[in-house]
């Protein structure tokens, strides 16, 4: 793996981790948050609050689905996934299963394509145990726009640009937010786009150094059902 494709990947991590965790680092506003909580439903495909299911990842097909979130990924062979156990190494963990239990955030897949340095990942974020509270997607990401840029800062990436969006993934619509890092002379796009879950938020990035490329990602994810 040359050193190009090292960086970039180093920074695409570093973004996920601050992105998974944007609300840890809200203070005041997270306070305000707490006071102004919305009536916001979660938008669980199931309409449960419920903790969601583990995704199978099929290596050989370069396949991924959940049945909870009701998407499925559908990859080819340029990618490379990560394994159930590398996944929950990520976390410090002995399995998904423990991860999704017991950790703030758990990752149930990873993939990246080393020819473009793109990536595709899905965290689910255990909110109650990472801040304390279950926000609603309007309140995260209230503090999306006033704490990433920090936090990416403090990663040792530039923030050129950050907006809140809305993508329409595998039929549904999705609020997330759009991203422009900049790291060791590499400038990456990433789309964060969240699915509401109980007490849980799963966050699916993806990201690319070809803003292009990052709109062909979303074509990837495909609804179950």
């Amino acid at each position: 793996m040359n050193s190009y494709v090292k960086r970039i990947l180093c920074a695409l991590i570093a973004a996920v981790f601050a992105f998974a965790c944007v609300a840890c680092g809200g203070g005041s506003d997270k306070e305000e948050s707490k006071q102004n909580a919305s009536a916001e439903p979660a938008s669980d495909p199931a309409g449960e609050s419920k903790a969601p299911e583990q995704g199978s990842i099929d290596l050989e097909g370069f396949s991924y689905k959940n049945e909870s979130l009701g998407i499925g990924i559908k990859l080819d062979e340029s990618w490379s996934i990560r394994t159930t156990e590398e996944l929950a190494a990520l976390v410090g963990a002995t399995s998904l299963g423990d991860a999704m239990k017991n950790a703030p955030i758990t990752y149930d897949f990873y993939a990246v394509r080393p020819i473009s340095s793109a990536s595709i990942n899905i965290i689910f974020e255990n909110m109650t145990k990472s801040v304390g509270k279950a926000f609603t997607e309007s309140e995260y990401l209230d503090l999306a726009k006033t704490t990433v840029k920090a936090q990416v800062e403090s990663a040792g990436m530039k923030v050129n640009s950050l907006e809140i969006i809305k993508r329409t993934v595998a039929g549904r619509e999705l609020n997330g937010y759009a991203i422009e890092l900049f790291a060791n002379g590499i400038t990456v796009h990433e789309y964060c786009l969240l699915i509401r879950m109980g007490d849980y938020m799963a966050n699916i990035t993806l990201a690319s150094g070809n803003a292009e490329e990052l709109e062909q990602l979303l074509n990837a994810i495909y609804p179950l059902g």
